[in-house]
């Protein structure tokens, strides 16, 4: 799953009320922006974060990827924009309340990227519409988001992505396995205790009950073929399991493990966390799966 910022001052209104997004292939004098260019990149299942005057009002899930789509009758004539361009459709969540930009730009600032991000050095929206996020800017907006909807009572951003799963095209077994493997569930699990012999993966502990099938890459970041990869898990005892889950460990490529500043060696050994513990067999496809959690999720 990829995350997106789509800018909508002057759409939100007719996008949010039909749950799409669309933009024009190419201005008047036929180029194409790079905040244009995006729309086909956008895959189904990918997050999107809706931002009008200052704040995140809204998150949407992709159905689907973009398709060629003429102008909406809803927009204004735009003399600037050509007729015909990509529409994605997408599951709309409304934020309540809003998540306010301005309040929380120096933390997002830093995880944006140097180029083609939809924010200036300030904190101002730029023109365009929609950008890519690393996965980082993704996870924090959304851990923000959390909190808000925590505080409110609300669904969880995860619940709605969810919601977008069970309403795609999917077939009902495949959208069955995509949501029990978000906790560790179904398919996924049974992949998980057939590679690692149903043993932990760091302490051979054999107690299947409180074993976890955890994600390396982040159920929320993958795509669908990652959240069902069995190469993109680990089954861990609980207390690795927590540690990694909250960035507090990682692995390196030969297994050893990695820990972050933020956890101190006497809590270690307290939690019971090894600083010889080591991953008993990795694959090589392990390895772009825990590339992304040391640079995504590990807390340095």
């Amino acid at each position: 799953m990829a995350y997106w910022w789509v800018s909508q001052n002057q759409t939100y209104k007719h996008e949010r009320a039909g749950e799409f997004l669309w933009a024009p292939h190419a201005d008047s004098a036929g180029h194409t922006p790079h905040h244009w260019g995006t729309m086909a990149n956008v895959k189904g299942g990918d997050l999107i974060f809706s931002y009008v005057n200052q704040n995140i009002v809204a998150i949407s899930v992709a159905k689907s990827s973009a398709a060629q789509s003429l102008r909406p009758a809803e927009f204004k004539k735009q003399e600037l924009w050509k007729q015909d361009g990509l529409r994605i459709d997408v599951d709309f969540r409304d934020i309540e309340p809003p998540l306010h930009v301005p309040e929380i730009v120096s933390r997002l600032r830093p995880l944006l990227p140097q180029t083609y991000s939809p924010l200036t050095s300030n904190g101002t929206g730029v023109q365009g519409y929609l950008f890519a996020l690393p996965p980082a800017a993704g996870r924090l907006l959304l851990s923000l988001i959390d909190y808000e909807h925590q505080k409110v009572g609300t669904t969880t951003v995860d619940a709605e992505i969810e919601n977008g799963i069970r309403s795609s095209n999917l077939d009902q077994t495949t959208k069955k396995a995509l949501v029990d493997c978000r906790v560790g569930q179904g398919r996924f699990r049974d992949d998980l205790l057939k590679y690692w012999a149903g043993r932990c993966a760091i302490t051979g502990l054999s107690l299947i009950g409180i074993l976890r099938a955890s994600h390396i890459k982040p159920w929320r970041d993958s795509n669908n073929v990652e959240r069902l990869d069995a190469f993109n898990g680990l089954l861990l005892s609980p207390t690795y399991d927590a540690a990694f889950d909250k960035g507090l460990i990682s692995f390196a490529a030969n297994g050893s493990i990695i820990f972050s500043k933020y956890l101190a060696h006497s809590d270690a050994k307290i939690l019971g966390l090894s600083i010889d513990a080591r991953l008993s067999h990795l694959d090589p496809r392990h390895f772009p799966y825990l590339d992304h959690h040391r640079a995504s999720v590990f807390e340095r």
